[in-house]
Order: structure tokens, then C-alpha cells, then sequence
């Protein structure tokens, strides 16, 4: 498809399914860099204000997640899916599922959002803004269409929710079940069959 960017501009996307150890490599790269070159902004804009409360405030609670180190260990793991989503030359988001998870709202199994991030510079961090907007959103979708068409998966997903994200996924109809104590306490959240299939095609 296409997505257009906060330029204006009409960009065509891929989303690729499958670990790609190299790109992966380039991921790591690329996304530390610029969450270096931002968050050394954020810092100098803001004298006396905690690193710490800069990365809430920001939503970078998910910056130092290593996703060559994720590569390593899911590799050889037949329960883990990898997605990414390519555009203007870059990987713009990224996401790994697990499947399959027993479902807490229905009795059946349903795939699990493991671990899902946009790009540094598709976010706002201080008073920068991003190239595109909307892309997790989509990727779930682009998800949601994979287990559909090529796995024959029942519809439904779950997660844990980092804490800036909540908003977001009670936004989209998720159900929250509150703080998982099994999980550093974030909460687990899970869209059931029908509002999922609503919200993958909608």
C-alpha cells in the first residue's frame, strides 16, 4: 500500500514477515543514533529536569530494548513471528508475536503482541515531529491480515502494555485486565473476536 507522510508526500510500504538478522543489525544502528540525537536535545532543552522523567514524558520507556539481542534469542523459535514494515528506504516499525496464547476472554488460543515500536523519528520526542503517523496502527493491521489469511488464526489479540500505550489500546477497544503481576505489572490487555476482526478491516 501507500502512506503519506507528515510531508505530504505519498510513500509506497511493505510489511515483511520473517526474522532478517542484517536488517535487524541496521535496525539497532540506525534507531539508537537517533534516539541518541534526540534524547541529547531533550536534555540540553531541558536543564534540571531528571533524565528519568524525560524518558516518561517522552514515551522512550522502550528505547533500550535490543532488538539484535531479541534476534539471538528467537531465532530458531517457531512460536515467534517477526514483522517489519518498510518505506522512503527505512524500517519504520517493527513488531514480534508470539502464538500461540490462551485466550482470557473466550475459550480458544489467540496470537500475542510481544514486543511492537515505531521508529525514533515517527514519534514526537520534545518538539520534534514525526515522518509518519498512524504506523503501529497499521502494522497490527497488516498482522491481524497474516494470521487471518495465511495462518487460518481466529481472530483476537492480547499484549501487555507499556504505560504510555494504554490510552491508546483501550482507545481501540481492547479490554483491559489491569496490572500483571507476572509481567513487572503492566497491564495485559485483549481485543475478543468480533471487535477484532472490526478493527483489522476496518
Amino acid at each position: 500500500g501507500s502512506i503519506t507522510g507528515t510531508d505530504g508526500v505519498s510513500y509506497p510500504y511493505t510489511v515483511k514477515e520473517g526474522l532478517n538478522i542484517l536488517e535487524t543489525m541496521k535496525v539497532q544502528l540506525e534507531w539508537t543514533a537517533e534516539f541518541i540525537n534526540r534524547f541529547t536535545q531533550l536534555v540540553s532543552d531541558n536543564p534540571g529536569v531528571s533524565q528519568n522523567d524525560l524518558i516518561v514524558s517522552n514515551n522512550l520507556q522502550d528505547s533500550h530494548w535490543n532488538w539484535v539481542i531479541k534476534a539471538h534469542d528467537f531465532i530458531n523459535r517457531q512460536d515467534y513471528i517477526w514483522f517489519s514494515l518498510h518505506a522512503n528506504s527505512a524500517i519504520q516499525a517493527m513488531v514480534i508475536v508470539y502464538h500461540p496464547e490462551k485466550s482470557r476472554l473466550e475459550d480458544r488460543d489467540v496470537y500475542y503482541i510481544d514486543y511492537l515500536a515505531v521508529a525514533p523519528w515517527n514519534r514526537v520526542i520534545g518538539s520534534s515531529d514525526k515522518e509518519f503517523k498512524g504506523l503501529g496502527t497499521l502494522l497490527l493491521k497488516e498482522v491481524g491480515k497474516y494470521f487471518d489469511v495465511s495462518l487460518k488464526y481466529p481472530y483476537g489479540f492480547s499484549l501487555h502494555s507499556l504505560p504510555q500505550a494504554a490510552t491508546y489500546y483501550q482507545g481501540i477497544g481492547m479490554v483491559d485486565f489491569g496490572p500483571d503481576p507476572k509481567k513487572d505489572n503492566l497491564h495485559y490487555f485483549e481485543m475478543d473476536s468480533v471487535d477484532s476482526k472490526g478493527f483489522v478491516y476496518a
